[in-house]
């Protein structure tokens, strides 16, 4: 009985984060994602606090905790929003300018990972250092070689890990 109850409390937890309080962290993310520890920290302590309401795991360590919820950490999530934000770039679902955002065409020229390798740019200010163009390229770059095989936004982030 015990096990049911729990069940069906987690159910709820998981329905209210998911549908009320994520939308809310994770706003504009691939725009404005947190570049110092003290913001990244605020705004991971939310799902702290959050995930250790439940009951059951207030005890256990918060990765635990996420790993018990199936839940994957803000940071994580930011990070597979810049890439998918990208890869929304170059397939052209979002209209950008590709070589005014990443400066020039894609480098196909390396043989590992994948053939859209971008460049990244000097930076003469922290300010721009930060911005999204700069922060995703190392990422971009070590996906692997499917990355240029994936002909839909869904079957792209099923390997995005």
């Amino acid at each position: 009985m015990y096990n049911v109850v729990f069940c069906v409390y987690l159910q709820c937890f998981l329905t209210l984060y998911k549908s009320t309080v994520r939308p809310h962290l994770e706003y504009i993310t691939p725009v404005w994602s947190p570049q110092f520890k003290k913001d990244q920290k605020i705004i991971e302590n939310v799902l702290r606090r959050a995930t250790r309401m439940v009951k059951g795991l207030c005890d256990k360590p918060y990765h635990e905790r996420l790993k018990l919820l199936g839940i994957p950490s803000l940071e994580y999530r930011r990070q597979k929003a810049d890439i998918i934000q990208t890869y929304k770039i170059y397939q052209q679902i979002d209209k950008m300018n590709i070589n005014a955002l990443f400066l020039g065409p894609p480098n196909t020229s390396r043989t590992r990972g994948n053939s859209l390798k971008i460049h990244k740019q000097h930076c003469r200010t922290n300010l721009m250092l930060h911005s999204f163009s700069q922060r995703v390229v190392g990422k971009w770059n070590n996906l692997p070689q499917s990355v240029d095989n994936a002909p839909s936004i869904n079957s792209f982030k099923k390997p995005v890990k």
